[in-house]
């Protein structure tokens, strides 16, 4: 393999100084004082070597180091891609524009998920935090940080969703339909990361719970699930949900969970919706490609992530910048998979 090209390259070709290849390279949104030709020619030189800056000799070097840890991913689950992975994606997007790398620290299982990496960061992104307690090591770091799709502690700022009002929308649905036997199910075991077994639940396990059953108990019916369910097999709560306590309609906590909610459902010799409607939350790949396709509440992922990325740089960049929370709506999407019940 070649030599990779280093900075002291780039300037030689560049006919400038190391420092001024640093700052060209370090300042992508050109807020240092360099000529726009010097900057122009710099910037041509290290693309045509390929040059890209190593962000760990920069994290030992600078007292910024353009990094920011991602924290709360023990590992990468089960196969599929949630909402925390969509803002990720776009919570990286921005961060990369405006000139941050970003890192992760999968470790062992031993090691606490939502501790720092060893290495020197500017600010971290937090996800699926579902206690403030678990946050104490960052909090008392200092290193500023945003919770998405959790909680933050004092000193963080955090962009969720208002899942309580999601759960209404969608119970709100059934009812409007004619459902009165709606029940609520858990996420199957199955579709959760197993390094997050023994952490608590998600805030949002009992915020959708709370919003179906207001939603039941204001329109006077009765819920089949009053208390927010153990996690157990889709398979085993649709059996008890359908079976034993005649369900025409039920609530499943994600998108992974309802697909085997449906499978289940065809495995008892009904149909959905003919026998039962399903609705779930997480508008993700594959509800709007299955048939029936899935009635689900969209979380907004994507508008999430640059909403944490563009709080957590104002942070990174202003020691003023005072914690914040911002909720953001969710939207029901009606399709196939929910009907009015057989009369």
């Amino acid at each position: 393999m070649g030599e990779q090209p280093s900075l002291k390259r780039v300037a030689q070709l560049s006919g400038v100084s190391v420092s001024t290849v640093s700052r060209v390279l370090n300042d992508p949104e050109a807020r240092l004082p360099v000529k726009a030709e010097t900057r122009k020619r710099v910037l041509e030189v290290a693309d045509s070597l390929d040059y890209r800056p190593n962000p760990m000799v920069r994290t030992i070097r600078a007292k910024l180091t353009n990094l920011i840890a991602i924290v709360g991913f023990r590992d990468f689950g089960a196969a599929f891609r949630g909402p925390s992975e969509e803002a990720i994606n776009s919570f990286t997007e921005f961060a990369y524009e405006h000139g941050y790398e970003l890192c992760t620290n999968l470790l062992s299982p031993s090691t606490d998920p939502y501790e720092l990496p060893r290495w020197r960061v500017d600010g971290a992104v937090v996800v699926d935090c579902p206690d403030a307690a678990l946050l104490s090591s960052i909090e008392n770091s200092g290193t500023p940080y945003v919770s998405i799709n959790g909680v933050a502690g004092k000193t963080g700022s955090s962009v969720r969703v208002d899942d309580r009002h999601g759960a209404a929308d969608l119970t709100a649905h059934l009812l409007r339909l004619g459902h009165e036997r709606i029940a609520y199910v858990a996420q199957d075991p199955a579709c959760r990361a197993k390094s997050l077994e023994k952490q608590p639940h998600h805030t949002s396990f009992f915020n959708r719970h709370s919003g179906y059953l207001e939603t039941l108990q204001a329109a006077g019916v009765e819920p089949l699930t009053p208390e927010p369910p153990e996690p157990t097999s889709a398979r085993e709560a649709v059996e008890a949900c359908v079976r034993r306590r005649g369900a025409t309609a039920l609530i499943v906590y994600d998108h992974m969970t309802a697909v085997k909610a449906l499978n289940a459902i065809a495995g008892l010799g009904l149909r959905v919706p003919e026998d039962v409607s399903v609705g779930c939350f997480n508008d993700l790949f594959p509800l709007s490609d299955l048939t029936p396709s899935v009635t689900a509440v969209g979380l907004p992922a994507e508008e999430m992530g640059r909403l944490a990325a563009e709080m957590l740089i104002a942070k990174m960049r202003s020691s003023d910048d005072k914690p914040q929370t911002v909720v953001c709506p969710e939207e029901l999407v009606i399709r196939n998979s929910t009907a009015a019940p057989r009369s």
